[in-house]
């Protein structure tokens, strides 16, 4: 399943566990995962006075709004404009961008896309990040990856009716509860939560413990 599972066979009982997280400027964004995945082992950076170091954005209510041929998700619309803004506000900052399943990223790269045809100071913000270049990745790819802004993106929850789903691909199984670990460590100085759904209707549905769903609850009710 890992590359950690196959060194089994070579280190055997000398395994060790890391004691120090130096990824994340600010333990506000380490950690819950300090609690619910290391057993609050981990030494880490006290908090700073950066008050955007965690934020939670609620997609606005209603019918999802075209942003490319064959896609609608007005949750697109709202990445796009939240990548302009750090392009404007924290340009010397490098950002990347994480969903949850592949096709809501599909329908991302081409909102982007299209945005950086429209727009000449995107597109060329975009290109200028050559240290740590902006990335837009699903879960499964994210591993290794660090960059001082991310932004989540779910794209699950809510349908075009308002009908709230706990059809989530990976994060319903145990190891989905590993690869959102993953996904909301990745940030050095402030991550960002977007979703079109509140922690209150979440809580409505049953949802299974030890599941990628089960921690992203308690994600969103910390952020």
């Amino acid at each position: 399943e890992s590359i950690l599972e196959a060194m089994e066979r070579v280190i055997g009982s000398r395994k060790k566990r890391l004691l120090w997280h130096y990824r994340s400027r600010d333990e506000r964004l380490i950690a819950l995962s300090n609690i619910e995945i290391y057993g609050n082992a981990l030494t880490t950076f006290p908090a700073s006075d950066t008050p955007d170091a965690l934020t939670h954005v609620l997609v606005p209510a209603g019918k999802n709004q075209a942003v490319a041929t064959g896609s609608q998700n007005n949750e697109a619309v709202l990445i796009v404009q939240l990548i302009r803004e750090h392009a404007k506000k924290n340009p010397d900052e490098s950002l990347g961008v994480i969903t949850f399943g592949i096709k809501h990223l599909e329908k991302l790269e081409m909102a982007v896309a299209q945005a950086r045809r429209d727009d000449k100071a995107l597109d060329t913000w975009l290109e200028s990040q050559t240290d740590e270049p902006f990335f837009m990745k699903n879960l499964e790819r994210v591993q290794g990856d660090e960059r001082d802004a991310i932004i989540i993106s779910t794209g699950y929850g809510k349908d075009a009716n308002g009908k709230m789903n706990l059809r989530w691909g990976p994060l319903t199984s145990e190891l989905g509860r590993r690869r959102l670990n993953v996904a909301i460590s990745r940030a050095k100085r402030r991550m960002t939560l977007v979703t079109n759904f509140t922690l209150a209707e979440l809580s409505d549905l049953k949802v299974r413990e030890g599941t990628g769903v089960d921690l992203f609850k308690k994600f969103l009710d910390y952020m």
